[in-house]
């Protein structure tokens, strides 16, 4: 049940294990707070594409006896669930931006915004090109959005 699990904490070690081994203080130059909230935001990214590749696959995982939530709760439950940690993610990313008296980051909110999109939208009948067009995209969301922010002159 827990592979997209699993494979989401690989890619959040990946996004800060990469850039440390070529800036070692790249990270230290983050606050505690901004840094578990872009942790958040990652892992949120990829439970995402992960949650939804499943559901997209589930026939074949279900042939293969591989178990998922999607093949293991259902397509439905499966949804629901990914729904319920995207709104408990955009909740602690709030609450973390409250309690450290953190700058409002609408860039950071819309990355959100287009996971719970994506949830809502994404079924299992969803053409395999949009997955590739649309989804697997959302893995740079987090950078774009950093980088057309910065490009305006906006604090981050």
């Amino acid at each position: 049940y827990c592979k997209a699990f699993y494979v989401s904490i690989c890619v959040v070690f990946m996004a800060v294990a990469a850039p440390c081994a070529y800036a070692p203080t790249l990270l230290s130059s983050l606050g505690g707070a901004t840094f578990w909230q872009l942790l958040l935001l990652i892992f949120s990214v990829a439970l995402t594409v992960e949650q939804l590749q499943d559901i997209r696959d589930v026939d074949e995982d279900l042939e293969a006896q591989v178990v998922t939530l999607a093949s293991g709760l259902g397509q439905r439950r499966a949804r629901q669930l990914l729904l319920l940690f995207q709104a408990a993610s955009l909740s602690l990313h709030l609450l973390i931006m409250q309690r450290a008296h953190l700058p409002l980051r609408p860039h950071f909110l819309a990355v959100h915004a287009a996971c719970s999109l994506c949830s809502m939208g994404f079924t299992s009948e969803t053409p395999r090109s949009l997955f590739q067009v649309l989804l697997e995209p959302l893995y740079a969301l987090p950078l774009l959005a950093t980088v057309l922010r910065a490009s305006t002159g906006l604090s981050l």
